[in-house]
């Protein structure tokens, strides 16, 4: 029985990332193989983690009268987009194998989420929390950037365009829709680039030979092409941003929000970086 549910655990849960990290498409353990990437098993693990998490950080909120604005997404984000270039660093190699195993999903959540807390404890001392919060996780995201410029070559310089531009015309597009409502904020077009943003390099991607590693991503491409990645950020970023409108809660709305966020720039963030450099 210990070896079933140690070979389970491997297979599905430890292997994969241990592969991650090695940066090849599979890793052999006492004979049992575990590939990398996301399957049902690890898929719904994480998820639950990341609900747990996410009631923790609530209960946290209350009892020590933590308040969260939508604007906290905003000031949220380069701390969103120093995880996908950790992720791109740990796709290079560019650390220690050990280091590595500290930038591959779903640790990277723990260590970003740790980074995040802890400045947010510091920034509480500061008059302006947010600015404070934005300033700290400027001067992380930029020695990030640092040692990421040191392994990215334009390999596909008109990938790299594309992946710029055409998130960025279906933002104006986006802008243009909301004008004058209530989704007329900064923090709702963050999310909307977001969005817009993973769609494009994952579609871009596949057309270049990359393969979808996400579930629903590999469902929605098999079912409507290159695509039919983009067509399910749109339909994400739809149902987000009703819901986050409609919810009563100010801990949810911003979970929402951030999650928009965090799910399409700082994983579009990775994409955009490796296919870039042709990794």
């Amino acid at each position: 029985m210990r070896e079933v549910v140690s070979e389970f655990l491997w297979r599905f849960l430890a292997g994969p990332v241990v592969a991650d990290a090695l940066n090849q498409g599979s890793a052999t353990w006492q004979g049992v193989t575990a590939y990398t990437g996301y399957n049902p098993v690890n898929t719904g693990v994480w998820v639950g983690i990341a609900l747990v998490c996410l009631g923790g950080a609530k209960r946290l909120a209350n009892e020590y009268n933590i308040s969260y604005e939508p604007s906290t997404v905003v000031y949220a984000s380069p701390f969103v987009m120093m995880g996908g270039v950790l992720r791109f660093i740990e796709d290079a190699a560019a650390v220690p194998f050990e280091a590595r195993l500290l930038l591959v999903t779903p640790v990277i959540y723990f260590v970003v989420a740790g980074l995040f807390v802890a400045c947010l404890a510091a920034a509480r001392r500061f008059g302006s929390q947010d600015r404070a919060l934005g300033s700290m996780g400027l001067g992380l995201l930029s020695v990030a950037v640092a040692v990421a410029a040191t392994q990215v070559e334009i390999a596909a310089p008109a990938f790299g365009a594309k992946g710029l531009l055409v998130p960025a015309a279906l933002t104006g597009v986006f802008y243009a829709v909301v004008r004058g409502t209530e989704f007329d904020r900064p923090v709702f077009f963050i999310a909307a680039f977001s969005q817009f943003f993973g769609g494009t390099v994952s579609m871009l991607a596949v057309t270049n030979g990359y393969p979808q590693k996400q579930l629903l991503a590999q469902l929605s491409t098999d079912i409507l092409g290159p695509g039919g990645i983009l067509v399910l950020k749109s339909g994400l970023l739809g149902a987000g941003l009703f819901a986050a409108r409609d919810t009563e809660d100010r801990f949810t709305e911003v979970a929402l929000l951030l999650a928009l966020v965090v799910v399409g720039l700082a994983t579009g963030l990775r994409v955009y970086l490796r296919v870039l450099s042709g990794l």
